[in-house]
């Protein structure tokens, strides 16, 4: 496990390809092996000792077989690395950084966060009765108030806190939905959802001030987290890759308080768990 490792302890923990292999096994073969073909729950040592050969179907399964390392363009431990840092670094690091401190080829970079962005967005699916508030902000685009060259374009984001104090540890959780129409920002079922949730929050008129103050806080450390972030370590945001970057900006936000896990769920969800 990741739990509580520095960058030292995880180079020593991770030194060679084989270290990360072995890591994924204990992973995906925690509870057995079940053939993918068959269904038999019997296996021999394949053709490395992380392959697992069905003793009913012959079928030889790679521990990467069916999730994102599998025929990556790169080394593993690089894979490895590049999760590590961009899970644990409370900013993360931009495609050029990791270009550089892993000697990979930007574009290849940009590949591969682009694919741990898609593993962490399921991360925001919360059950609609969580909800507390829902508010909308701006980012991207320039700013004159920050004197700032930030060349992406501006978009608009719906932004959902939660009342589930014992997943946020006692600051709610935080939604990330970024919608191309700031006018109608809440469409459908959900629409209808929140609405209704709202009024039965409010219907007293307003809510009550305790949480209002609360509320107002951690818009304003989301605002300012998520405008800094995306201003000072990325530079760019499309519209089309704007949502990648919210999944990834508001899955470290929301794991904030479980650093000592969040590594290790990172790479289950690239191992497709």
């Amino acid at each position: 496990m990741f739990r509580g490792m520095a960058l030292k302890e995880f180079n020593n923990k991770f030194a060679s390809d084989d270290d990360c292999r072995q890591y994924l096994f204990d992973i995906k073969w925690k509870d057995g092996f079940i053939c993918r073909r068959c269904g038999y729950n019997k296996f021999y040592p394949g053709e490395t000792k992380f392959h697992c050969r069905c003793q009913a179907c012959e079928y030889d399964e790679s521990v990467t077989a069916q999730t994102v390392f599998h025929k990556i363009k790169f080394p593993l431990i690089k894979a490895f690395g590049i999760a590590f840092i961009i899970s644990v670094r409370k900013k993360g690091m931009s495609t050029l950084e990791l270009s550089t401190t892993f000697t990979i080829n930007q574009k290849t970079a940009w590949l591969f966060k682009r694919k741990i962005q898609e593993a962490v967005k399921s991360s925001f699916t919360r059950a609609n009765n969580d909800i507390s508030e829902t508010f909308h902000i701006n980012f991207g685009g320039p700013e004159l108030e920050t004197n700032s060259r930030f060349a992406g374009e501006s978009q608009t984001a719906e932004i959902v806190l939660s009342n589930d104090k014992d997943y946020m540890r006692g600051f709610g959780t935080i939604i990330s939905s970024q919608q191309p129409n700031p006018e109608d920002t809440v469409t459908g079922n959900r629409k209808k959802s929140v609405t209704k949730i709202l009024e039965k929050q409010n219907e007293n008129g307003s809510q009550p001030a305790k949480v209002r103050q609360e509320n107002e806080k951690r818009k304003s450390v989301v605002i300012l987290n998520l405008k800094g972030w995306i201003r000072g370590i990325h530079h760019h945001c499309s519209g089309r890759f704007a949502q990648g970057y919210l999944d990834e900006f508001f899955y470290r936000f929301n794991m904030r308080n479980s650093l000592k896990l969040i590594c290790d769920d990172l790479i289950r969800r690239l191992m497709g768990g």
